[in-house]
């Protein structure tokens, strides 16, 4: 059920939720109520166009066409009557958004741990651009948000993030009221070391199998486990 797919990857995948007889809408769906009848039907109002395959273009022309794609995107999302921000990592998607958006106020907010801190990082991405930037220090002392954040959330997350996230919206509500963000680039250009593990993965899957069971194999399964960049779940 949901709650062991929520314990297993710290999201609820799908339509399903933690409530009996609630789902939620799958993403380019839309549902039409009709209350004559009375009844609820849901279908999807777009899909992901069939582009041409991949090798029909040079690198250089798969380059300009995202560059423009991208450019168009945001310029979309800037039509307001109300300030705009941005959130600024200082990765490559956060930074090409603002790069695209041009002038507009951004936000960071960044860690004690500096494993984790991306503050050097988006200021120098802010500096380069010549933005405003606004930023603050994650404290330990977070706890105290979890109770204010089960406010605002519909579904639970198990990810970290949720607190920054919820911070840096507060940092930066006092200044504007509408902001973007880069999330969904890692999952459209393979960001994640995930994605890159698949890679490797195919290439590991090449050695000798008498290699990879009886030495790689035992090997790191005596590795012992690490918290790091754990979810709160895990």
């Amino acid at each position: 059920g949901a709650l062991n797919e929520f314990l297993t990857w710290e999201y609820v995948p799908g339509e399903g939720t933690l409530f009996r007889s609630i789902r939620k809408l799958l993403p380019g769906h839309l549902l039409e109520i009709d209350l004559q009848q009375p009844a609820c039907l849901s279908r999807p109002y777009w899909e992901l166009p069939r582009e041409t395959a991949a090798d029909t273009l040079s690198d250089s022309e798969w380059e300009e066409r995202v560059d423009e794609q991208l450019r168009r995107s945001v310029q979309q999302q800037l039509v307001s009557d109300v300030p705009l921000g941005a959130f600024l990592s200082g990765g490559v998607d956060s930074s090409l958004m603002v790069a695209a958006m041009g002038g507009v106020q951004t936000f960071s907010i960044g860690f004690e741990d500096t494993s984790y801190n991306e503050l050097p990082w988006a200021r120098r991405v802010a500096d380069y651009l010549g933005v405003p930037h606004a930023q603050e220090i994650l404290r330990p002392d977070i706890g105290g948000l979890f109770y204010r954040l089960l406010e605002h959330m519909d579904d639970p997350i198990g990810d970290f993030s949720i607190f920054p996230t919820y911070l840096i919206s507060q940092l930066a509500r006092a200044q504007v009221k509408v902001v973007l963000s880069g999330d969904g680039g890692d999952e459209l250009f393979g960001g994640y070391e995930a994605y890159q593990a698949q890679q490797l993965a195919a290439i590991y899957h090449k050695l000798p199998a008498t290699l990879r069971k009886g030495v790689m194999e035992p090997l790191v399964a005596a590795l012992p486990p690490q918290a790091q960049k754990k979810g709160l779940i895990n």
